[in-house]
This record gives C-alpha cells, sequence and structure tokens, in this order.
C-alpha cells in the first residue's frame, strides 16, 4: 500500500524513503506539504481522514521543558511539525481507495 502511495505521489510532495536494505511496518504514511492546514481541511469535504501525530517537536513539548530548549533550537523538526500529515493506511484499505486519496491530494495541490 505504501508503494502504491509513493508511485501515484512521486514528484507531487514529499513521500516518506525508507532506505535500501531496510523495511518498514507502515504504522502510518506521513507526507510533507507546505500547506498541510489547508490541504487537511480540503481532504475532509472529500471524506478521506488524515492524522497529525507530532503538531509538535519534542523539544517543545511540556514533558521535555526541563531541558530548557526553546524555539528555533531545532529549525528543522520545527518546520517538519508544521508541514507533516498522516494519510489513512491500515490493511483494510483497497487499492482504489489509495488511487482515489493520491489522485484527490494530487488534484487539490
Amino acid at each position: 500500500m505504501a508503494e502504491n502511495y509513493n508511485n501515484l505521489l512521486k514528484g507531487t510532495l514529499k513521500t516518506p524513503v525508507v532506505k535500501k536494505n531496510r523495511s518498514s511496518t507502515w504504522a502510518q504514511y506521513t507526507i510533507r506539504v507546505e500547506k498541510r492546514d489547508l490541504l487537511q481541511a480540503k481532504l475532509k469535504k472529500y471524506k478521506i481522514p488524515t492524522a497529525i501525530f507530532y503538531p509538535l517537536p519534542l523539544h517543545l513539548q511540556e514533558c521535555f521543558k526541563y531541558l530548557n530548549y526553546k524555539e528555533q533550537d531545532f529549525h528543522i523538526a520545527e518546520q517538519a511539525s508544521k508541514e507533516v500529515i498522516s494519510l489513512p493506511m491500515n490493511p483494510f484499505l483497497t487499492n482504489e481507495q489509495v488511487e482515489y486519496i493520491a489522485n484527490t491530494i494530487k488534484e487539490l495541490l
């Protein structure tokens, strides 16, 4: 399923990369897009659920406050946390549904 997403979304946005000689269980399929919140709102209108699992980078989360990190200490993580969005990913999703999701994203972008 993740390979289908990768093939369908290639060249449209930033997709996950699994290095050679590695594998993934694909608990989530997370993409990066600059206007993430806008895309999420539009996908909701098409009844395509999405999730944002890490809205804050670790160094800004309350549980790590004692480390005394502040904004811009890890600017790449901060930027990523504003752009990541996870698409539907489960064993019951059909290839047709993945195609619908990917094609809808391409149309919206």
